[in-house]
């Protein structure tokens, strides 16, 4: 078999198994690799990753390129029109309370705020929106919003 079609068998295996990564010239990739609308990265153009590594980013930019601004939930656009208005930052507090899985001390954390701070933000979304974040399907109704922001 030629190089050619014996790294197009490995690249089509590549889907096929765990493996994270393969190394390849972008000289040998056939152009249906490379021709999917989705290209390769500068200083990347040496490693085709794995599928599984790269399947929400690239799920979630086919979404939102397709997607009605109707399936933001209307919290988010609430919120951001909220901090808009007030000079507030709780949508960026609100997708990292959710990002952090509802931690508070991780939150706070990562946004550099006091608890107490986080504590009284997050009493303020609650009482501004009329989402349940109890909920697993709001909260990633929620998350997603956040991305196609």
């Amino acid at each position: 078999a030629s190089y050619a079609a014996k790294r197009q068998r490995d690249l089509k295996d590549l889907t096929n198994t765990n493996a994270p990564s393969v190394t390849v010239s972008t000289e040998d990739l056939p152009s249906h690799y490379t021709d999917r609308g989705v290209p390769i990265a500068e200083g990347l153009s040496k490693t085709l990753l794995g599928f599984d590594s790269c399947a929400l980013t690239y799920a979630l930019e086919e979404i939102r390129a397709h997607m009605p601004v109707g399936l933001i939930h209307p919290a988010v656009l609430k919120l951001a029109e909220y901090d808009h208005q007030h000079n507030t930052s709780f949508t960026e507090t609100l997708n990292m309370y959710l990002k952090k899985e509802r931690s508070q001390s991780k939150t706070a954390a990562a946004l550099n705020l006091h608890r107490n701070t986080l504590t009284y933000r997050l009493q303020r979304i609650r009482e501004l929106l009329d989402a349940d974040l109890e909920d697993d399907d709001v909260r990633l109704h929620l998350l997603l919003s956040f991305r196609f922001l």
